[in-house]
């Protein structure tokens, strides 16, 4: 989690379930541009148009956190 709370805001675990599905989620404004796109090709319904592994390991978001763990 980036901001510490989910991105669907529903009462009940059907009306989640549906959002999930439909790939309808809120990133706060408060994300950066950088993982808030990396989120938005992450989480497409038609996996064809989804981003690839290549693609995410190429990320800027990604290839800026390289190393983090690790210090």
């Amino acid at each position: 989690m980036l901001v510490g709370q989910s991105p669907f805001h529903y009462s009940s675990t059907g009306n989640i379930v549906k959002a999930i599905i439909a790939c309808k989620f809120d990133i706060p404004s408060s994300v950066r541009e950088e993982p808030s796109n990396l989120i938005k090709n992450l989480i497409v319904k038609d996996s064809s148009k989804r981003a690839s592994l290549h693609e995410v390991l190429a990320h800027a978001w990604i290839e800026s956190m390289s190393g983090v763990a690790a210090k």
